[in-house]
């Protein structure tokens, strides 16, 4: 198998071929790791090759990295994502990605992902660098739990609402073929799972309405509430009659 670093240049060389000279801002954030990645490669052979003192951060300073966006931008974001425009560089990306193995995907040299956590510092020796990059294969077994536990407690407070009705029925399909639009409705009704009527404040333990979207969206809890209650005869059969 290809090593990461080749199929890191190899997603962004084909890329670039598509996209040509048109501007597509949109795609940044699909494709923000993929390009640091491919930074972070070339310095590791710029200090291979010519030594430390040759490194791209010797003279280069760090990007800045927007990284407070309303929930209403990220939502702008994916309808233009959604749009026709958008979909052949979409879909040419998935379609990369989608025979890559777990642990190509994974790899820090295919695509870097990385949690940016503020670092306190009441000794100036201790605050006087900015961003430290820390790699994951040096943590210990303790470290990378904390590790862990961090990323899920940030995790946390992310936008959980973001299945379309049309993608919630898409899932449970995989299982139900007979689940459509129509069955949805009925699910959603017989557990109160949203309100009729357009409630721009409403966020609920399955749905929720997101700006931006305009409108409701549905999160991973709602697919498992349907899933059981499929596996529940008598329960499911109240459902089907409301």
């Amino acid at each position: 198998e290809s090593k990461p670093e080749k199929l890191n240049i190899q997603l962004l060389i084909e890329l670039r071929n598509i996209i040509e000279h048109r501007g597509l801002p949109e795609i940044d954030a699909l494709t923000f790791g993929e390009c640091q990645a491919a930074i972070n490669n070339f310095e590791d052979i710029l200090e291979k090759e010519f030594g430390d003192n040759n490194a791209l951060m010797i003279n280069l300073s760090l990007a800045m990295q927007l990284t407070r966006m309303s929930q209403q931008a990220q939502a702008d974001a994916l309808k233009r994502l959604q749009s026709k425009n958008f979909s052949i560089v979409k879909k040419f990306i998935d379609d990369f990605k989608k025979d890559l193995s777990d642990e190509i995907i994974e790899s820090q040299q295919f695509r870097l992902r990385a949690l940016l956590v503020p670092l306190v510092g009441k000794k100036a020796s201790n605050s006087d660098i900015a961003i430290e990059f820390i790699n994951v294969s040096n943590l210990s077994e303790e470290e990378l739990e904390k590790l862990d536990s961090g990323i899920a407690f940030i995790k946390g407070v992310e936008n959980q609402f973001k299945l379309k009705p049309s993608k919630v029925v898409e899932m449970v399909q995989r299982k139900h073929k007979e689940f459509n639009l129509s069955t949805h409705a009925k699910f959603w009704k017989f557990y109160d799972a949203r309100p009729i009527d357009i409630d721009k404040s409403f966020k609920g333990n399955y749905c929720g309405y997101v700006e931006g979207f305009d409108g409701y969206l549905y999160n991973q809890e709602w697919i498992k509430k349907i899933l059981s209650t499929y596996a529940d005869n008598e329960e499911f059969q109240h459902v089907k009659g409301s």
